[in-house]
């Protein structure tokens, strides 16, 4: 299990800017990888840091040309591919999640033909309820996407907050998971790790049991001193025996 970080949350325009010197920092607090939230050369400044390339993190509607993906991926080293969301992000029918889940079971061979593995990850939005038969979003996912092209990459915090315990979720589908967002919340607000109300070291636990989890990814949300904030992170990680 490698630690890694999810960057959104410093911003596009920040990361371009200073991609190698924010890779310097995470690597000093001692992660091991980066999830990128866009494509980015980034090979040379990783291998300069000693960080690895855990995730390219998009939405499905870039599996339209899945050969730019591919290629960037493939030239950068990177093995995970965690897409976010029905396709267009706003339609969030069940009809819509039909079709984006076809879509992503359609391209995920593409990807897995050249050792790369595709991941659906959740929001909130996923369990709830829509529809006359009260039907959810990651039923649709759970029974349409293809278990032998497809995994999941578990976000429990957003499992927390809408009353998903992640623990079950994790040992439910443990063999459809290989990648895992840590996130934690005080009440309905994203939170460092630690600071928010969410059983993050019996998480920590179930995913120790599943050993196809390659990563364990810290997501953040935009805030003032967001870096200070995964340092803290990562050290309450450590301070209750968690790596």
């Amino acid at each position: 299990m490698q630690l890694g970080a999810q960057i959104y949350a410093l911003g596009e325009s920040v990361i371009r800017k200073e991609s190698q010197a924010i890779f310097d920092r995470f690597a000093a607090m001692e992660y091991q990888g980066i999830e990128m939230p866009f494509m980015m050369d980034i090979k040379d400044a990783l291998n300069q840091s000693g960080l690895k390339y855990s995730a390219l993190h998009v939405g499905p509607d870039l599996l339209v040309n899945p050969q730019n993906l591919i290629e960037h991926m493939l030239l950068s080293d990177c093995r995970h591919l965690c897409l976010s969301g029905p396709i267009g992000w706003h339609d969030r029918t069940l009809e819509n999640f039909q079709t984006t889940s076809s879509l992503i079971n359609e391209k995920a061979a593409m990807f897995l033909k050249e050792g790369i593995q595709v991941h659906y990850h959740n929001h909130d939005f996923e369990f709830l309820p829509l529809g006359s038969l009260a039907q959810r979003p990651i039923d649709i996912l759970l029974s349409e996407l293809d278990p032998n092209l497809v995994n999941l990459c578990v976000d429990t915090g957003w499992l927390n907050l809408v009353g998903t315990c992640p623990i079950t979720f994790l040992s439910t589908h443990k063999n459809r998971i290989s990648y895992v967002h840590l996130r934690d919340f005080k009440g309905s607000v994203s939170s460092e790790l630690g600071g928010g109300q969410i059983d993050l070291t019996s998480i920590v636990d179930e995913i120790k049991t599943n050993s196809a989890i390659d990563w364990v990814v810290i997501e953040l949300d935009p805030v003032p001193y967001i870096e200070k904030k995964f340092e803290n992170s990562r050290v309450y990680l450590a301070k209750h025996g968690c790596l």
